[in-house]
């Protein structure tokens, strides 16, 4: 037990966090318990969920601390993640799109950056919504070249490796990396390494011809390809049309 909400199974794992299936005591609401080691990350979540509220961002129903242990209880999303879905059909991903640019939208409306985007990170609810989810990097702004490393490699913004101050346009590019994967089911800047990784955001491929492209209409495939874009000044803050 955790507070009123009986833990029945433990579905994912990492340093950071753990996640399992729970059930509320008093009315059976099956909800997702996360347990975080790091009371700071625990925090940001919080606030962050707190703050915002959309259709395309994880509910926050509860939180709390149980003897030292800082946990969340969050909605109970019957889908998979975009990680497990992926490719995604040309229908699918427009709608993905539009959802994950929305989500981003009224997170930066309050000005906090997610600093995670990623495929792990966005969740089908049982009614084919999108969900963005974990908040644990979570950062207002002006606070956010200081936790520039934070995040996955493979969807990190060129102006994170340096000490270039992070804006909206830092989580579009990891959302361009993260829209990429979703129609490839590969990432853009792909490597084993750190290094090899880090190289290919800093020296970008030519995408233009990539045939995981070639299904997007021409405006979509502008509005993607430019969120991939090295320089942020390039990058579209809007949706096509």
């Amino acid at each position: 037990m955790i507070a009123d909400y009986q833990l029945l199974d433990l579905i994912a794992h990492s340093p950071r966090a753990r996640i399992c299936r729970a059930q509320r005591s008093r009315d059976g609401q099956v909800v997702a318990i996360k347990i975080v080691s790091a009371r700071a990350a625990a925090q940001r979540e919080i606030t962050a969920l707190s703050t915002v509220q959309h259709p395309h961002l994880i509910r926050l129903l509860d939180h709390g601390e149980d003897d030292g242990i800082c946990w969340l209880a969050l909605e109970w999303l019957e889908g998979g993640t975009l990680e497990e879905g992926a490719p995604l059909s040309l229908p699918d991903w427009l709608r993905l799109a539009q959802a994950s640019h929305a989500a981003l939208a009224a997170l930066h409306g309050q000005g906090l950056l997610h600093l995670d985007v990623k495929p792990e990170n966005l969740m089908c609810a049982a009614d084919g919504t999108w969900r963005l989810i974990d908040f644990g990097d979570c950062q207002p702004m002006p606070e956010a070249t200081a936790h520039a490393m934070t995040g996955s490699i493979h969807t990190m913004a060129p102006e994170r490796f340096g000490s270039a101050p992070l804006d909206a346009r830092t989580d579009l590019y990891a959302l361009g990396c993260t829209l990429f994967f979703a129609l490839a089911g590969r990432f853009a800047h792909p490597g084993e390494l750190t290094p090899q990784v880090i190289t290919s955001h800093l020296h970008p491929p030519d995408l233009r011809q990539d045939e995981a492209l070639s299904g997007l209409p021409p405006a979509w495939r502008g509005w993607l390809l430019g969120l991939l874009e090295k320089d942020p000044d390039l990058r579209p803050t809007r949706l096509p049309g």
